[in-house]
Formats: C-alpha cells, structure tokens, sequence
C-alpha cells in the first residue's frame, strides 16, 4: 500500500476504526490519515463503507472500537472541541426551504455564533457565484446552488476538515469548475477535504490523493500522480483495483495492495 505524502501534521487521523451493527462488520480495522493542505478521494462501490465512515469522522456515529482525532484532537474525549473542527455535508444538503439563501446563512451564523460583517458574506457569495441567489427562497434553488450554499455556510466558520459525501454529483461543468476553485483555495489555506464520490473523471480533476475501500476495509492509499503515470485513468485504475480485491481468494476481507 502505497502512503499518501504529505505533512506529519494532519487534519484527519482514523486509527484502527471498526464498526459493527449486530453481527454485521461494517468497517474494519480503519486507518488513514488526511494530511492538512490536501483534497483526498475516498473511493469505492456501493456499500463499501464510505458514508459510514464520513460519519464517524464527523462526530455522527461511534465507532465500536479505534479512534478519530480531528487537527489532533480525540473525537471521543473531547467531542465538543473536535467537533467544531469539522464539517459535513451530505449528498443532498439540509437546508430550511422555506428560508431564503440570506436568512439561512444569518441563521447559520447565529446557530454557530459567528459575528460576520455583511461585506465578509457578500464577498463570499461571489465567489460562489451566489450573489443573483440570495434572496430567492432556498425551496426555488438548483441542486447545485444548494450545495453552493451549504458549501458557503460551512466556509463562514472555518473548519479544519470537510467532509463531503458524494457533494460533486449532479453538478453541472460550470458549477463544478466553480466548486473545484473553491475546495482548492480552501485546501490551499490549511484546509483539508476528504471526499467520497462515484464520478471518477471529476474526482481525477479535482482531489490530490486517493484512499480506496471495499467491504469495509482500505485496500489502498496513493496520489494522483502516481496514479496517472501508469495507468490511463483513474477509472482505470480504480477498476483495476476493485477487480484485484474481489480476486483474492481465502478471506472474508480484502487484502491491502502489496505495492
């Protein structure tokens, strides 16, 4: 298995992390890291443990054993502090409908006291390409402008960690290329994304790393460069690599690539 290269320090730290729900074995024996500065790919087939894991980094479910340090603090002895770290959104983003763009983003800076000047937020939301947006109700909005504007509410407290469950899908070229700036400026000023998706040739343009699960194990980590200096693709890689897993005989688990 290969590292993924980057700083000692790291935003994500998941030690030895399992999860079990009855006698089912979700996710076992985790551990990866998400260094600061970095946008990692956290890739792999349906079921394989990704949500589950995002969850369990972002303080939304217990793992039944290991541990969860967010910029090094433990997510168990001192949830609160780690917690304000991080944040998290799903695929479709929570938002009040019934609210307007600006009156969600007052209600979220008042929800997580932040005391932002009116110029702070209307720069923010032109460079999220929002500012036409604001004053429309959130129920009239694109999926894409939703998740611009869960995006943005999130920015406002600047979190150490972002944890996006398959946020780039659905999103049309324009929004993406908008997006992709946002998250690589955000990384660029010590921030850190851990992102899981199915968009294979989107998530090649837009993450740094990669970390691949399959049955609830890792079963690899590597850069894109390495990634893309023998391989076509990170498509081709990445099938390359789920076929190689289901391959191996003896075990009920996969194994960790060799190389």
């Amino acid at each position: 298995m290969n590292e993924i290269h980057g700083q000692d320090h790291a935003s994500l730290n998941i030690l030895d992390v399992s999860k079990t729900i009855g006698s089912a074995s979700i996710l076992t024996d985790l551990t990866f890291k998400v260094p600061v500065k970095r946008i990692v790919g956290f890739l792999g087939p349906n079921g394989a443990g990704k949500t589950t894991t995002l969850l369990i980094a972002a303080g939304l479910n217990r793992p039944t054993s290991g541990r969860v340090l967010i910029d090094g603090i433990d997510m168990q002895s001192q949830w609160k502090e780690a917690k304000a770290r991080v944040a998290f959104i799903a695929e479709h983003p929570l938002l009040y409908e019934e609210l307007t763009g600006k009156e969600f983003l007052r209600f979220h800076c008042d929800l997580f006291g932040l005391h932002l000047a009116k110029h702070n937020i209307s720069e923010k939301s032109e460079q999220f390409q929002l500012t036409n947006e604001l004053d429309k109700y959130i129920k009239h909005y694109s999926l894409g402008n939703k998740k611009k504007l869960a995006l943005l509410a999130c920015l406002l407290r600047q979190p150490k960690l972002l944890l996006l469950d398959e946020y780039i899908s659905g999103l049309d070229p324009i929004t993406s290329l908008n997006i992709r700036s946002i998250l690589k400026d955000y990384a660029a000023n010590q921030g850190s994304v851990l992102l899981s998706t199915h968009q294979l040739e989107v998530a090649e343009k837009f993450c740094d790393e990669f970390i691949f699960i399959e049955k609830g194990c890792i079963v690899d980590t590597t850069s894109r460069k390495d990634i893309l200096a023998s391989n076509k693709s990170l498509e081709d890689y990445f099938i390359h690599q789920i076929h190689r897993v289901r391959s191996n005989q003896g075990g009920n688990h996969p194994r960790e690539n060799p190389s």
